[in-house]
């Protein structure tokens, strides 16, 4: 079944260990990937409130789109209140589609490791809290939807 297919994450692992060259132990990340790490949103609301992230990257295909959108709506319920970042094919595909969802706090379009770590700063440098209008205008490689958490 075409379900059953398991991509390995060789993306987030490049983007970990691309965060981890430049910003060093200002950064301790987690990639978790579903059918691996966790099975069900039991699961991964425990693993998340383990981690306790600052920020939550999130990435699909566009085959598991709806899938993508629950996830983020459950991450939202449990009062995870985090910025949440998509990328990967289905965000920089269909990053209009992706925006429409008021959970998503921005889109990286393309392979995004140079972008996602200036962001991943940015975050550091603003206590933690997603940057304002100002500082994303500057940002290359993202889109988002203005005012809304500013």
């Amino acid at each position: 079944m075409l379900y059953d297919v398991v991509e390995s994450p060789l993306g987030l692992l490049y983007i970990m260990t691309y965060l981890n060259q430049q910003l060093g132990s200002k950064v301790y990340g987690k990639i978790a990937k579903s059918r691996i790490d966790f099975n069900n949103y039991s699961e991964l609301k425990a693993l998340l409130g383990e981690f306790k992230p600052d920020v939550i990257g999130i990435r699909s295909l566009t085959f598991y789109k709806k899938f993508f959108h629950e996830t983020v709506s459950m991450i939202r319920q449990w009062g995870i209140q985090v910025p949440i970042i998509a990328g990967g094919p289905y965000a920089t595909c269909d990053y209009t589609a992706v925006l429409q969802d008021p959970k998503i706090d921005l889109v990286v379009l393309g392979e995004g490791e140079m972008t996602f770590c200036e962001i991943i700063e940015k975050i550091i440098k603003n206590d933690k809290k997603l940057p304002g209008k100002t500082i994303l205008d500057k940002i290359k490689g993202i889109v988002y939807v203005p005012g809304r958490k500013d």
